[in-house]
Protein backbone atom coordinates (compact mmCIF):
# COMPACT_ATOMS: atom_id res chain seq x y z
CA UNK A 1 0.00 0.00 0.00
CA UNK A 2 1.26 3.88 -0.95
CA UNK A 3 0.01 6.80 -0.09
CA UNK A 4 1.66 8.05 -3.18
CA UNK A 5 0.30 6.62 -6.77
CA UNK A 6 3.62 6.80 -8.39
CA UNK A 7 5.82 4.79 -5.73
CA UNK A 8 8.19 2.12 -7.16
CA UNK A 9 6.81 -0.37 -4.40
CA UNK A 10 3.36 -0.46 -6.36
CA UNK A 11 5.04 -1.11 -9.80
CA UNK A 12 7.58 -4.02 -8.01
CA UNK A 13 3.86 -5.37 -6.32
CA UNK A 14 1.94 -5.65 -9.54
CA UNK A 15 5.12 -7.46 -11.18
CA UNK A 16 5.11 -10.33 -8.25
CA UNK A 17 1.61 -11.75 -9.90
CA UNK A 18 -1.73 -12.58 -7.97
CA UNK A 19 -0.56 -13.43 -5.07
CA UNK A 20 1.27 -9.65 -3.67
CA UNK A 21 -1.85 -7.03 -3.66
CA UNK A 22 -0.39 -4.03 -4.78
CA UNK A 23 -2.82 -0.46 -4.28
CA UNK A 24 -2.87 3.11 -4.12
CA UNK A 25 -4.74 4.85 -1.48
CA UNK A 26 -5.54 8.73 -1.46
CA UNK A 27 -4.89 10.23 1.88
CA UNK A 28 -6.38 13.10 -0.03
CA UNK A 29 -9.67 14.82 2.32
CA UNK A 30 -9.12 11.99 5.13
CA UNK A 31 -7.90 12.27 8.24
CA UNK A 32 -5.69 10.08 9.86
CA UNK A 33 -7.75 7.96 11.51
CA UNK A 34 -9.82 7.93 7.96
CA UNK A 35 -7.02 6.98 6.10
CA UNK A 36 -5.68 4.29 8.76
CA UNK A 37 -8.74 2.75 8.76
CA UNK A 38 -9.26 2.54 4.80
CA UNK A 39 -5.68 1.05 4.64
CA UNK A 40 -6.63 -1.62 7.67
CA UNK A 41 -9.59 -2.64 6.06
CA UNK A 42 -7.66 -3.13 2.55
CA UNK A 43 -4.82 -5.27 4.74
CA UNK A 44 -7.53 -7.40 6.16
CA UNK A 45 -9.22 -7.93 2.71
CA UNK A 46 -6.13 -9.20 1.72
CA UNK A 47 -5.58 -11.54 4.92
CA UNK A 48 -2.14 -9.84 5.59
CA UNK A 49 -0.99 -10.93 8.99
CA UNK A 50 2.00 -8.59 9.52
CA UNK A 51 2.59 -5.23 8.21
CA UNK A 52 5.92 -4.09 7.78
CA UNK A 53 6.25 -0.24 7.15
CA UNK A 54 8.94 0.56 4.61
CA UNK A 55 9.81 3.88 3.50
CA UNK A 56 6.50 4.83 4.80
CA UNK A 57 6.38 8.76 5.70
CA UNK A 58 3.15 9.25 7.45
CA UNK A 59 2.64 9.26 11.01
CA UNK A 60 0.27 6.42 12.20
CA UNK A 61 -2.46 6.70 14.52
CA UNK A 62 -2.97 5.47 17.90
CA UNK A 63 -5.79 3.11 16.38
CA UNK A 64 -3.80 1.79 13.85
CA UNK A 65 -1.22 0.84 16.17
CA UNK A 66 -3.38 -0.76 18.56
CA UNK A 67 -4.92 -2.86 15.50
CA UNK A 68 -1.56 -4.05 14.51
CA UNK A 69 0.34 -4.07 17.78
CA UNK A 70 2.40 -6.84 17.70
CA UNK A 71 2.06 -7.74 14.07
CA UNK A 72 3.55 -4.51 12.48
CA UNK A 73 7.05 -3.14 12.60
CA UNK A 74 8.90 0.38 11.08
CA UNK A 75 12.01 -0.51 9.27
CA UNK A 76 12.55 2.93 7.92
CA UNK A 77 14.73 5.36 10.09
CA UNK A 78 12.22 8.69 9.87
CA UNK A 79 12.98 11.93 10.58
CA UNK A 80 9.70 11.84 12.53
CA UNK A 81 9.38 11.90 15.88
Amino acid sequence: LSNKSTAPILEKGKSLGETVVSRFISAKGLSREQYDAECTATLLNAGVDYVLLVGYMRIVSKSFCEFWAGRCINVHPSLLP
